[in-house]
């Protein structure tokens, strides 16, 4: 569904070099063409009775991981298989490094549960949106992506440790406000990239 979307309908540009590209990619196949694969799962959930959640339950948390996925590993996989044209001063890569340990030190802060009491429990995830619109104004597509992946593989060491910034999360609302999250965070950081 949102290989015909993309490249039928839509037709855009795999390279994701436009705005346009990746919302189109976000709308068709982050939003419409996962509900597709979810409402057939729910269904078949249902009507075999395996799972213990009602239909719309297993609707909205199987589109939710289906959307997600796209929404984060689409653009990433797109922008790397191809490598980065721009060339870069010996004073860019060691920005960028700096960059980078900096996100992986505060990601192990706030997803890891490394608590230096710096920072108010609400304030913390907050500043994951500095180091991804920094990453996108100073560097691209590639380091753009490549922040938001590693801050993605973080949440989710984190929330299987159960520590943490979403570990206090309860069952019931966790998943929403972690998708939520990782939207909203992807969307930002790829749009100031790409536009």
């Amino acid at each position: 569904v949102a290989w015909f979307l993309l490249t039928r309908v839509s037709k855009i540009d795999l390279a994701l070099a436009h705005a346009r590209d990746y919302f189109q990619i976000f709308l068709y196949g982050g939003v419409v063409a996962p509900f597709v694969g979810a409402l057939l799962g729910a269904i078949t959930l249902y009507l075999s009775a395996l799972a213990p959640q009602d239909f719309w339950h297993n609707l909205q948390y199987w589109w939710m991981g289906d959307s997600l996925g796209v929404i984060i590993l689409t653009p990433l996989l797109l922008i790397w298989r191809r490598r980065p044209t721009q060339t870069y001063t010996s004073r860019q890569w060691i920005e960028a490094a700096v960059g980078l340990s900096a996100l992986v030190f505060v990601g192990q802060i706030v997803f890891a549960g490394w608590s230096f009491g710096a920072l108010n429990a609400y304030g913390r995830g907050f500043i994951f949106f500095i180091f991804v619109s920094w990453a996108a104004m100073r560097f691209g597509r590639h380091a753009t992506s490549l922040a938001i992946a590693i801050l993605i593989i973080q949440i989710m060491v984190g929330l299987v440790a159960g520590r943490g910034y979403f570990a206090a999360e309860s069952r019931s609302v966790m998943f929403g406000t972690i998708w939520l999250y990782m939207t909203a965070i992807s969307v930002t950081g790829m749009a100031l990239a790409i536009y």
